[in-house]
């Protein structure tokens, strides 16, 4: 009952985890556990087409590998207290969570990943995932970078109450108010785990609040003085004032200038703009992201429409027993970065 499978898109000869990375991980959750009074909960193996699905998903998810799965320290939603409430554009807020007593961190590898839930008033039950912005083994909170979007008419066909969706209520939340979280399992790109070192060159191509798991592996990966992985933004956004975090990205560039370059795109610039103008293109591409290569990474994030322009859609496989939906897969690469000469195996949507 603890193999499951997943399946990733033209993949050669995935290998586990590295004994090397996966016993700092169990140390990592088994002191967790100790200061918290908790129990270990197993580390799962992910079972080489152990489920049906592997034969029956999209047609470009070819392969099913084994690998070494840490499951979050704990399960299910659990409330997160609001210690502070940061503006950072007209309509995005920076937002710490105190973290719960039971967690010293996340307990989750890099990128990390927390599905909030909200029931309205008069409406039916919300969830969005969320990357945290904050350190994975930051301790005491959890910071996320959300976008406030306006309340719905009452005849919106999605509507879910007058207070609107996700975003707006939390960014609408006061200080002492909670939401409920849940921690995500690890993210598996490209049939295992992110380590250091894997690739030598990490593209980073987002747009709008598609930034914020950037943010974290840009944050992470700078801090650690044993890490030397290049890293390379493209951020595309419609105005000026719309780029997240601008100033703390600007900084990194100016402070690590031989291992972070930034590149900002905007479709409605001011007359003094200096950047990328109109929508992400192959120019843009060429000239922010490394160039393609087997030593070469590039992750994408954004919405709907972004993935469609620059990767094309993730897609669904076949819902497992027990499930809604099916487990989300990369699908085939399409747009912006195949026409850049980017291969599927370079690139990985969020």
């Amino acid at each position: 009952s603890e193999s499951w499978a997943r399946c990733v898109t033209d993949t050669p000869a995935l290998r586990p985890l590295p004994r090397g990375m996966l016993r700092p991980m169990v140390l990592h959750l088994r002191r967790a556990a100790a200061s918290a009074s908790l129990l270990l909960l197993p580390v799962h193996r992910v079972a080489a087409g152990s489920a049906a699905s592997c034969s029956a998903v999209h047609a470009h998810a070819r392969h099913c590998s084994s690998v070494s799965v840490p499951v979050p320290p704990i399960a299910g939603h659990i409330p997160y207290t609001l210690v502070s409430s940061e503006p950072i554009s007209p309509d995005s807020k920076l937002l710490r969570f105190a973290l719960p007593s039971v967690l010293p961190t996340l307990g989750m590898p890099l990128p990390s990943c927390l599905k909030v839930k909200y029931a309205p008033a008069g409406g039916s039950t919300l969830d969005k995932s969320y990357s945290p912005v904050s350190l994975p083994n930051q301790t005491e909170y959890v910071e996320l970078l959300v976008k406030g979007y306006p309340s719905r008419s009452p005849d919106h066909h999605g509507n879910h109450g007058a207070a609107g969706g996700l975003g707006h209520f939390l960014v609408n939340l006061q200080v002492g108010e909670t939401a409920d979280m849940e921690i995500k399992a690890a993210r598996i790109i490209h049939g295992d785990l992110w380590r250091s070192g894997r690739w030598r060159e990490l593209g980073l191509l987002c747009g709008g609040t598609g930034i914020a798991p950037m943010l974290q592996m840009v944050r992470t990966l700078l801090s650690d003085p044993d890490d030397g992985t290049r890293l390379s933004l493209v951020l595309a956004n419609r105005h000026l004032e719309d780029i997240l975090m601008k100033d703390e990205l600007d900084k990194w560039a100016l402070s690590h200038p031989d291992r972070f370059r930034v590149r900002y795109v905007l479709s409605s610039p001011p007359d003094s703009w200096q950047g990328g103008v109109g929508w992400v293109d192959v120019a843009d591409v060429k000239a922010g992201l490394p160039a393609p290569g087997d030593s070469t990474l590039i992750m994408v994030c954004g919405t709907d429409g972004f993935l469609d322009t620059v990767s094309g859609p993730t897609v669904r496989g076949p819902p497992l027993a027990g499930k809604k939906q099916g487990p989300k897969l990369q699908g085939p690469l399409t747009g912006v970065l195949q026409s850049a000469g980017y291969k599927e195996e370079m690139v990985y949507k969020f």
